[in-house]
């Protein structure tokens, strides 16, 4: 509930579904569930909402330019047996358009992600990168909790220096009447 009205003010729009699946093709995507850990304690899937797979999951969201996931270990990377690669959702998810991936290793506490949105959206409608919008929602939550475990909960993967426009500075082109487009 306290996220809404956040993303709302910033412009964005809030999906309340089973699936992400329209998410497609956002520029931010903001994902808040319940995640959790398979049999060998590497991220499976949702909790709140129906089963489906990790493919699934990067399905829909894989043409999404930056994907914030405010869910429960969603942002581990384990290790294959028998070999050196690691997988999980955001190694699905930057194998896909995704260029940038923000999420929790771990559990995060559900306090964190209301404090935290404010700031990064402020930051990127700035027309700042998403490393430096991640740096300044931090260190929002830094004031309030001085944990690291609080202000370094969510990691970003990716590229660091995906930006978006400002809003202010999108360029409209004239139309002018009497010419077929």
């Amino acid at each position: 509930g306290e996220l809404k009205p956040i993303i709302i003010r910033h412009g964005g729009s809030v999906i309340d579904a089973e699936t992400p699946q329209g998410l497609v093709q956002a520029d931010i995507a903001v994902v808040l569930s319940h995640g959790s850990r398979g049999l060998f304690r590497g991220f499976v899937g949702f909790d709140d909402v129906g089963k489906f797979t990790v493919e699934e999951l990067a399905g829909w969201l894989g043409e999404c330019k930056c994907v914030i996931l405010f869910v429960c270990n969603a942002g581990r990377s384990d290790v294959r047996r028998f070999n050196n690669e690691t997988f999980g959702l955001i190694e699905r998810l930057l194998r896909r358009s995704v260029r940038a991936v923000i999420a929790p290793p771990a559990p995060i506490r559900f306090i964190l992600p209301p404090i935290w949105l404010g700031p990064f959206l402020e930051s990127i409608q700035q027309g700042h990168c998403i490393g430096l919008a991640h740096e300044t929602a931090n260190a929002a939550v830094r004031e309030r909790f001085s944990h690291p475990c609080a202000w370094g909960g969510l990691h970003l993967f990716g590229d660091s220096n995906l930006s978006f426009k400002p809003v202010e500075q999108v360029e409209l082109a004239p139309v002018e009447s009497g010419q077929n487009r």
